[in-house]
């Protein structure tokens, strides 16, 4: 954030002669950085208790079964909130700021500017040296190792910043450069087909089947995420009938391309990925649009895609999370591509259709969902800033009929499948479960790497902020910078819950699509500028260097084919005992409820239908979702529940006796408790 440069005729020949002036826009966001960073550091010691204890404390509606792990946090969530409030809070202040500029001495701007400038390369600083344990403890989980950057790559994301630095300076060299970067037909088709190989090649680490799906690192997570899908091919309607743990509206997208590829597990991986691949390729086309050339968005396009599939303990890489691949990001990163275009002038020209896609996104899961929605509505409001209250009303009637629209036609998709009108109090019930009850949660450490996270989203705002009120040009970057900047600290929520390595690394995609739009301002300004860069603008690059080494991750293809072919097991997901128990114990078309790992699936394959409303017991750890399931049962008509004993809460097989179902069939581990119909 740097001031804008001054005309010659305009400038005074000597600052230091000139008792005070007018501060600029880019001057009040570095004098309002400590004030606001100590108010909010404040109100987080002061209120997150007590605010806690009044908004976030359990209340008592979710009872869980014994032996679930519940760790509630209301004073930390509090505290996330509160540390919320520092955009608003800074980009406030900007605002004020530029409405009536205050006056100051320039050799005393200097100095305050600089100290916050200083306090804050070593607040950073601090905040990435204890993942390495520095001086204080970082994160809590000392069995394994939880340094993202090592300090191999630190060294090299330092050197890269210096050489950065010294490269802009060069004006016959960035001249050279700009060139060879120019435009052109050519250029534009390769770049996009060598981004489109890259993608694939970060995907294949993803890619499996039926028989090899076990070779995946976090294969026992594919229950709980195909389980949405088959769901909707049973029959269910999330938002209905059926409660949805990740997404609301995508499982009826992939449910239709399953019914003509197939429903085996490499039927469903391969629709997850394509999926992922093209809203990758969005994220490119938008950067592309931002920096108005194919190559630049390429040097762009390459360390975010690399960061965004981050893979830790050498193992594990976020691309085959699929509740995170597409279900979480896939529509918000569409909304991006989509919102810069509006931005850029083309379609979507209505703002009312931009707002309507953001109101299915935020339906569809509103982790990130409704982030993605508050980002572009602060988009669009930064690219044009509402010059009087009758623009304001226009821009907030547009984004009411948008998100009206939205409401519709979930109503007439949830009409159209399930014959009813969609639960909307639904899309609450597993965010209370995790965020209020606290079911498998994990305390935030109070620095970290995700506290620098935290600080750069905010600084997004704020750069944001100030092209915005001084009306700098390039709509598209202004915008985009307040989306990534508000989607990054609404879906921060995800880490603050779950407070481990694994979903600190699942975030960095949002990182890094922040650090490369200020990479992008920082660029700008110092070729407009021939100065070297600040000590601000030279942490960005700094943060660029870091992503970028994660290109060195990349997936080798070779070894993942070889993987996919001597790495054959036994299609454990098929669930044949499930499906051989519950044919031999009904007849095609009975309604029953089965509560085992993939239950639906399980009912697909043995061609019945599954009146659960759950994925599974796994997805069912309160009392009164199981309570939830027998209301159904009873009204649905069915008499069995099938029940997998391994996966089986304490407590659960004593409730459903005592609701009159007594074991009468089994297969290996799997049960069948026969009960009256409408008891």
């Amino acid at each position: 954030m740097a001031t804008s440069p001054v005309s010659a005729r305009d400038a005074p020949r000597s600052t230091d002669a000139v008792p005070s002036r007018a501060l600029e826009p880019a001057e009040v966001a570095w004098l309002a950085v400590l004030p606001c960073a100590a108010l909010v550091i404040a109100a987080m010691l002061l209120l997150g208790r007590p605010l806690g204890d009044a908004l976030f404390a359990p209340t008592g509606v979710d009872r869980f079964w014994p032996g679930i792990e519940v760790a509630p946090e209301p004073a930390e969530h509090a505290r996330f909130v509160l540390a919320l409030l520092a955009a608003p809070l800074a980009a406030m202040t900007i605002v004020l700021g530029w409405r009536r500029p205050p006056r100051l001495h320039a050799r005393v701007a200097r100095g305050a500017i600089a100290l916050a400038q200083s306090c804050t390369a070593l607040f950073l600083a601090f905040m990435l040296l204890a993942q390495h344990n520095v001086l204080v403890r970082s994160y809590r989980l000392p069995v394994l190792p939880v340094v993202v950057f090592s300090g191999a790559t630190i060294v090299a994301a330092v050197a890269f910043a210096s050489l950065t630095a010294l490269v802009l300076r060069r004006r016959g060299l960035v001249g050279q450069l700009a060139r060879l970067a120019r435009e052109t037909r050519r250029r534009r088709v390769g770049c996009a087909v060598v981004a489109a190989v890259l993608v694939a090649t970060w995907l294949s680490s993803a890619v499996a089947t039926e028989d090899t799906i076990t070779s995946a690192e976090v294969h026992h997570l594919i229950p709980w995420d195909m389980s949405e899908t088959f769901a909707v091919l049973n029959g269910r309607t999330p938002l209905v009938d059926f409660h949805s743990q990740y997404a609301h509206l995508l499982p009826y997208l992939i449910a239709g391309a399953l019914r003509v590829a197939g429903t085996s597990v490499g039927a469903w991986i391969g629709t997850m990925l394509l999926l992922t691949a093209l809203v990758l390729l969005a994220v490119f086309g938008m950067l592309r649009r931002i920096v108005h050339g194919s190559v630049a968005a390429l040097a762009l396009f390459v360390p975010f895609l690399a960061c965004s599939g981050f893979v830790i303990y050498r193992r594990f890489g976020p691309f085959e999370v699929f509740s995170l691949w597409p279900m979480r990001y896939g529509g918000p990163y569409l909304l991006a591509w989509l919102t810069a275009r509006h931005l850029d002038g083309v379609r979507p020209r209505r703002r009312s259709l931009l707002f309507g896609v953001g109101g299915l996104v935020a339906l569809n899961n509103l982790e990130f969902g409704l982030p993605a929605l508050a980002g572009t509505f602060a988009a669009v409001s930064y690219a044009d800033l509402p010059r009087s209250w009758a623009a304001a009303r226009r821009l907030i009637a547009d984004a009411a009929i948008g998100l009206l629209a939205a409401v519709g036609l979930v109503a007439a998709i949830t009409l159209l499948h399930g014959g009813a009108l969609p639960r909307i109090a639904l899309l609450l019930e597993f965010p209370r479960i995790y965020g209020i009850s606290g079911w498998v949660l994990e305390p935030m450490a109070p620095v970290g790497l995700h506290v620098a996270m935290f600080v750069t989203f905010v600084a997004a705002v704020m750069v944001a902020t100030v092209r915005a009120v001084r009306g700098d040009d390039g709509a598209s970057l202004t915008g985009m910078l307040a989306w990534s900047g508000i989607l990054g600290l609404g879906a921060a929520s995800y880490f603050a819950g779950r407070s481990d390595p694994l979903n600190l690394v699942a975030l960095l995609s949002t990182w890094s699509l922040a650090l490369v739009l200020l990479v992008v301002v920082v660029v700008e300004r110092a070729l407009r500028s021939g100065t070297r860069p600040s000590m601000s603008e030279f942490a960005v690059l700094f943060g660029f260097g870091l992503i970028a080494c994660s290109v060195f991750q990349m997936p080798r293809p070779w070894l993942e084919l070889e993987r996919l072919q001597h790495a054959q097991r036994a299609p454990i997901y098929k669930q044949v005992a499930a499906v051989r128990l519950v044919s031999h114990t009904t007849t095609p078309g009975q309604k029953v409820a089965i509560l085992t790992s993939l239950g639906h699936r399980v009912a697909f394959d043995a061609r019945v239908v599954d009146v659960a409303p759950y994925a599974g017991i796994e997805s069912m750890p309160t009392v009164g979702q199981l309570g939830r399931t027998l209301e159904v049962v009873r009204r649905e008509g069915a008499s069995q529940i099938y029940l997998d004993r391994r996966l089986t809460p304490a407590g659960v097989l004593e409730a459903l006796a005592a609701a009159g179902f007594a074991p009468a069939a089994e297969e290996g581990r799997f049960v069948m408790l026969q009960g009256e119909p409408n008891s």
